[in-house]
């Protein structure tokens, strides 16, 4: 073959390059069509997460709201010594909660939050707001201060809107690249090193919490691209200043 193109007139070259060229894409293409699609048998059959658990009993309740990325996984630690000291804990995701939502502004995910402990008849909890979740939790108090005894905010501040750099334009491509062959890995590598990188202790982040929080959105990783999207523009009814002003948030 090489000789035939050696000897073959420039324009026949030319061609049969272009030609080999463009049917090796399409078979590619064919190939990898189903996968970047998102028709994956195995991803559709793995399930989901929950958004909410409810564990332990006492007369104490804390409820955790969890932030973009640990799900309600992220608090598994936290539960476990909470639920031996013999306290009742719900762990709430208002995140995935919101996955399929148009409205993902801090007042919804606070409002599909309440639902949630209406329909559990919690009242007089200790809330704690972790990442932006702490936004939820704001909200929640404010709206709701029935439902709160103390809050407790976690790597978060008065969040103005629920908007993250992280969860940005650049996202737009990774659907297609976890679809593609060793993308999802190098996108999880990723993932745990910015992870790593922004831990001041590493120890608690072992395989089976790397899972938890990694493989969960990229196993939703266009819902979650979509999500960031609508983040990006969701804007708050009310001023997060008014929010703190009405409420009656205590703060340790």
């Amino acid at each position: 073959m090489q000789d035939y193109l050696h000897h073959s007139p420039p324009m026949l070259r030319e061609l049969l390059v272009f030609a080999t060229a463009g049917r090796t894409i399409r078979f590619a293409t064919l190939i990898f069509l189903p996968q970047l699609l998102g028709f994956s048998t195995a991803e559709a059959q793995r399930p989901a997460p929950p958004a909410v658990t409810m564990t332990g009993g006492g007369p104490d309740t804390y409820v955790l709201v969890s932030g973009l990325v640990g799900g309600v996984a992220g608090f598994t630690r936290v539960e476990q010594r909470l639920v031996q000291a013999g306290r009742r804990v719900v762990i709430i995701d208002p995140y995935q909660l919101s996955l399929d939502s148009a409205d993902v502004s801090f007042d919804a995910l606070a409002r599909r939050t309440e639902a949630e402990l209406a329909a559990r008849g919690i009242v007089d909890a200790h809330i704690v707001g972790h990442a932006h979740g702490g936004g939820v939790a704001i909200r929640l108090v404010s709206l709701w201060p029935s439902r709160e005894r103390d809050l407790t905010l976690l790597d978060v501040g008065a969040l103005p809107v629920n908007r993250t750099r992280v969860f940005g334009a650049s996202l737009r491509l990774i659907p297609f690249l976890v679809r593609m062959p060793f993308g999802r890995r190098f996108v999880r590598d990723r993932f745990i090193k910015g992870l790593l990188e922004n831990s001041a202790r590493t120890d608690w982040l072992d395989e089976r919490t790397r899972c938890a929080y990694v493989d969960r959105v990229l196993d939703n990783i266009t819902l979650v691209v979509a999500m960031a999207r609508r983040l990006a523009t969701a804007e708050e009814p009310e001023a997060v200043g008014d929010v703190i002003a009405d409420s009656s948030c205590r703060s340790p």
